[in-house]
């Protein structure tokens, strides 16, 4: 109804712009999918299901049991990652990679002595 009080030139421009806008949509969603079709594979440490974390389902009474379910998690994360990530020059800066620079180790700290 509205196209019909525009002018002849005024609805071509209209008309033009709308399929102009309606055609730069359309490469955009394109190019969006194509860009996100050439992301590299996920990688190990992201693909690795490691079951010993700790959840509110966890059998886990005291602190001990923790510390037991933490070394059943690194042991997991060891065999399910760290053994399966490359060595070497290329990898010195990724920490899941033995040797590397990077590595992140299991830090804890526990306090000893008396209770103030």
């Amino acid at each position: 109804m509205w196209m019909r009080l525009l002018t002849g030139t005024t609805r071509v421009v209209v008309r033009s712009l709308g399929y102009g806008l309606l055609g730069a949509m359309v490469v955009l969603l394109v190019v969006f999918v194509v860009l996100l079709e050439k992301r590299p594979d996920l990688d190990v440490w992201h693909l690795a299901d490691l079951d010993e974390e700790f959840t509110v389902d966890s059998d886990v009474a005291d602190f001990r049991q923790y510390l037991a379910l933490e070394d059943r998690l690194f042991a997991q994360l060891d065999d399910l990652v760290y053994a399966r990530v490359p060595t070497g020059a290329r990898n010195t800066i990724n920490r899941y990679s033995r040797g590397a620079s990077l590595v992140s180790s299991k830090l804890l700290f526990q306090l000893t002595g008396h209770r103030p």
